[in-house]
């Protein structure tokens, strides 16, 4: 949902979709996380080996996997 809302407010503007003209923090940190979580499933879908991409970025690939676990146990 996060990420749809972004993809929103990106194209609209905040005003147009959530009608106020702010964001709060939690918003804001919220659709943070959700880019990183995007830009870490590109990067390891992108590389040649997913195992030497988790070894060069342990941090995102513990991250990532978190997250796909957590997707598979609630759902998106």
């Amino acid at each position: 949902m996060e990420l749809i809302l972004l993809n929103h407010i990106d194209r609209f503007g905040v005003q147009a979709v959530m009608g106020r003209s702010y964001l709060g923090a939690g918003e804001i940190r919220r659709m943070i996380y959700t880019e990183n979580l995007i830009r870490f499933h590109h990067g390891k879908t992108k590389a040649d080996s997913w195992a030497e991409w988790a070894a060069k970025f342990p941090g995102p690939d513990a991250i990532l996997n978190e997250a796909m676990l957590l997707s598979e146990k609630y759902g998106d």
